[in-house]
């Protein structure tokens, strides 16, 4: 098979041919799909310089081999040294000839963002993954947090959140933090001080976190979703659950906890909120 597309419609016709015995069965398709990833990924080895034909197909929104991707992702990456090159340059990337490309390639080919979420998710989690407890513990005490700038976004926001009377005027917020990233960052920043505050406390936990919970999900969900997509939601809620419907149970929070270990934990999820208000700045190219 000399193209990426062979491999596709190769898949495809097995996934015809096996459409009356695989039936509705979700696990079947899921193995096609594994399959299909494993394919394209020896195929890439061979045919690394045609990476674009493949990140075409990825990004096709009639399929779903976005999902299993994360073999061909890793390679690419290689290829082109770029968390290296993150790394090294603390995040900021010079131009070269083969950025310069991928970045115009994602600013014209890729309308679905799909490609431009999974390298940005591929880099954060490389980032964070070849970072050691003791370095992360080095860096986050002399680490400047940007909430001075962001003061009075952050006391606009707490004067709305505190009393929630209006729910409407949530509402509005949730709308205006679609494009700006100092007010995005300003109401992460307070459901962690929320969270850091009721779960080292235990004050009126239940109370305070039911009444946030219930808005968000049952009357703001569809704003929240189309301004901070479901990651953000999904970060929020998990802040006002303490991070008890995650699977990690590092940034669970208890009174019993020292202030440094409650400190360490704010500060990266702080890290975090950063890295998620950021996709709202504008002029924002699709490598950053």
């Amino acid at each position: 098979m000399q193209t990426c597309e062979d491999i596709h419609r190769l898949v495809e016709f097995l996934r015809l041919s096996f459409q009356n015995t695989l039936g509705d069965k979700p696990n079947g398709e899921i193995s096609l799909l594994k399959f299909e990833t494993e394919l394209l990924h020896y195929w890439l080895i061979d045919h690394s310089e045609t990476f674009y034909d493949l990140l075409d197909l990825i990004s096709d929104t009639k399929n779903y081999l976005w999902q299993y991707t994360a073999k061909i992702l890793s390679f690419i990456d290689r290829r082109i040294n770029l968390t290296n090159i993150i790394k090294e340059n603390n995040g900021q990337i010079e131009l070269t000839d083969e950025y310069s490309n991928l970045n115009n390639y994602l600013l014209t080919k890729n309308n679905n963002f799909i490609l431009e979420r999974l390298f940005s998710n591929r880099i954060h989690m490389n980032l964070i993954l070849n970072v050691s407890k003791r370095q992360i513990k080095d860096f986050l005490l002399p680490l400047p947090l940007p909430l001075f700038q962001c003061k009075k976004q952050f006391f606009h926001i707490d004067k709305i959140l505190r009393s929630l009377r209006v729910i409407n005027d949530f509402r509005y917020l949730i709308t205006q933090c679609g494009n700006n990233s100092r007010l995005t960052f300003s109401l992460y920043s307070w459901f962690i001080q929320y969270y850091s505050n009721i779960y080292t406390t235990n004050d009126n936990v239940n109370v305070n976190v039911n009444s946030f919970v219930k808005i968000i999900e049952d009357q703001l969900k569809e704003e929240l979703i189309q301004n901070f997509e479901p990651i953000g939601i999904e970060f929020i809620t998990n802040l006002c659950k303490n991070f008890k419907t995650s699977n990690s149970t590092y940034f669970q929070l208890s009174s019993s906890m020292s202030n440094n270990d409650v400190y360490l934990r704010v500060t990266v999820l702080r890290i975090f909120a950063l890295f998620l208000s950021s996709k709202c700045t504008k002029n924002v190219t699709y490598l950053n």
